[in-house]
C-alpha cells in the first residue's frame, strides 16, 4: 500500500464542500428500500429548509432534532 499511495498522488476534490455533503445525503437516503421511498424522503429533507441551495452542514445541525 505504501509503494500505491507514494505512486498515485491524493485525490483532489475540485467540487465545493457543500455539493460532497448533498452527494453523501443523496447516497444515504437512496439506500432505502425503493426509489420511491428515497425520492420522498429526500424531498421531506430538503423542504425543511428554505434556501434554494442545499443546506450546508451547520444549517444541518442547527435543525432542531425534532423538527
Amino acid at each position: 500500500m505504501q509503494k500505491l499511495s507514494e505512486k498515485y498522488p491524493p485525490i483532489e476534490f475540485t467540487r465545493r464542500p457543500n455539493d460532497l455533503m448533498e452527494a453523501l445525503i443523496r447516497s444515504i437516503v437512496g439506500q432505502q428500500l425503493s426509489v420511491k421511498a428515497a425520492d420522498t424522503i429526500y424531498g421531506r429533507f430538503r423542504a425543511l429548509f428554505t434556501t434554494k441551495t442545499f443546506p450546508t452542514a451547520e444549517e444541518i445541525l442547527q435543525t432542531d432534532v425534532e423538527r
